[in-house]
This record gives C-alpha cells, structure tokens and sequence, in this order.
C-alpha cells in the first residue's frame, strides 16, 4: 500500500451512485467508431455524420461518440438510485462547496428523468441522474452476449494530472469506494473504483508526469463468455482492426479481454469473467503488474 489516505469507507452512510450509467465520448471519426462498435456487437443508433449511441442491454444506450475536434471523454453518468439519492448527493456536493447545476434539457437528450452536472478536478464533466427509459424492442439477445444490467456499463479509465484530487471528489464526495490499486516500475500509478459488485467502474491513472494527455484511456466491453471474446477477436482481425493490446488477463479484476484501437488512440477493452466484489469480506490490495500475463503491444499500457 502507499501511504496515500484510504478512502475505501469514505461514502458509507451517504448517497452514492448505484452504476456507471453511460458514457460519452468526443471523436473526430465518428464513422469509424461505428465500423468498430458494430464489429463488437453493440446495437447502434445514428448514422451519416452525427452521433451514435450504442447499446448492450435493454437500456436506450450506454456509450454515444459525438463529432468533434478533439478525442476525448465527453461526460460520465452516474446513476442513482431514485430522486431522494440524487437530491441527496447533489445537496451534499453543494455543501462541499462543488458547483452542480440542474440540466433539464440534457436529461431529455439522455433519456433519464431527471439529471445534474458538475465537473470533477480534471474539468470532465460528471452527470448525476435517475431512472433511466428502458428500450422498447427486444434486447434479450444483446443481455445474452454482455453483462451489463444492475452492474452497469463496464467502465472508463481516466488518466488525470489532478491524481490525489480526483481521487477525493470521487470517493469523498461522489461516494465510491476503493476495492485496489496497481503500482509498477514503469511509473503506472492507478487507483480502481467501485460503487456496486462490479470490481471497478472507474479508474484513475497518475497523468502528472505527462501534461497534456488525453484523458480517456480506455472503456471496457464486457460480455457473457470466453467464446465470444475470440470470434470478436477473429472478426475484428477480419476486418482489418488494430488490436493494441493481445489477450491476457488482469491481476486485479481478472478480466480475460483485450484492447481494440480506434482512430482517437482511445482503447476499447473486451473481455469476459471480471471479478465481482464481496463487500463482506474485501481488503484493499496494491498490485505490481496489470496483467498475470498476456496483454503484449509494441508500446504497454501508455498514457497519451
């Protein structure tokens, strides 16, 4: 362990978020993106140059990549769970001196009942809403092929120059919870956050010795089994798609997966059998080493 303050228990007793709702994404190749999300299996909404959201469950969507000039993650949603929780929490951030405005309109474009926004140290804007409009087709394929659901979207992976700050607005004042860290010799120094069984939702990488880099490393696809992660993999190589990062499994969640690059340079990770936490009975472990083994490329795990 480092002897950073563990602020594993900080949001106990207080309202937090029940999931990683959605996330959006800024792409300055949309079209792109929506090759490689449909080659993933994601249901897919949009078309021409505008935005598109995609969806793994029965959920309107959990991920939308919207035209831009930049590459980069455009918002997080954290889902609450009904109106005395959001209230809750937003009543608590204000009194911690945060800025949270209430955002009508948003909540329409996001399909959710009601939703505020903030930002957090790095200036990535968070949005904090409820009860979400479910889809009214049938997705009972897309809940056989991902796991999604009560847990949520898989997660983000932020690197931020603003490491120690993040870490205290997302525990301390959001509410998640530590379940580990990974500290290397290759100076990756990251802290992983959870707000339900899921091992983690979020992840915030140490950016402090490279200013200037992008935010969003990487999101996480996660599916059923092992089978689907390798024809994804045979059809991504089909299709003539980047894997950045080869098959392996993670020290910490154990997730079997890997990395697909998109044209931002941001990853989308794929996998199967993450770790699901036992609030009963975790204890807070410091890592060495991402992987077990496997997740090889020319360059690791880079920031930027």
């Amino acid at each position: 362990m480092s002897e950073r303050p563990d602020h594993t228990a900080a949001g106990e007793g207080r309202p937090s978020p029940r999931q990683l709702g959605y996330v959006g994404i800024d792409a300055t190749d949309v079209g792109e993106w929506r090759r490689i999300l449909a080659l993933l299996g994601c249901e897919l909404d949009g078309g021409g140059d505008g935005p598109v959201r995609a969806a793994v469950d029965d959920r309107l969507y959990r991920l939308s990549v919207h035209p831009s000039e930049r590459d980069d993650v455009a918002h997080l949603g954290w889902e609450l769970e009904d109106r005395a929780a959001l209230h809750g929490l937003v009543d608590g951030l204000r009194r911690a001196g945060i800025e949270v405005e209430h955002d009508a309109e948003c909540a329409a474009e996001r399909g959710v009942a009601e939703l505020y926004r903030t930002t957090d140290p790095a200036g990535t804007r968070v949005e904090l809403y409820r009860d979400a409009k479910r889809a009214t087709s049938d997705r009972s394929g897309l809940a056989e092929r991902f796991v999604a659901g009560p847990i949520g979207f898989g997660h983000a992976v932020l690197v931020t120059a603003a490491y120690e700050a993040a870490q205290a607005f997302y525990v301390d004042h959001l509410g998640l919870r530590v379940s580990d860290r990974i500290v290397t010799d290759q100076a990756m120094d990251a802290t992983f956050l959870r707000c339900n069984a899921r091992h983690h939702s979020l992840a915030l990488v140490d950016g402090s010795r490279s200013p200037g880099a992008r935010k969003l490393h990487h999101v996480l696809l996660q599916v059923a089994d092992l089978t689907i992660v390798g024809q994804t993999l045979d059809r991504c190589l089909d299709a003539g798609v980047e894997i950045a990062q080869s098959v392996g499994k993670h020290t910490n969640d154990l997730m079997t997966s890997f990395y697909v690059e998109t044209p931002a340079g941001i990853q989308i990770e794929f996998g199967t059998d993450g770790r699901l936490i036992d609030e009963s009975a975790w204890q807070v472990t410091t890592y060495s080493s991402p992987s077990i083994w496997g997740h090889r490329s020319d360059e690791g795990f880079r920031i930027g």
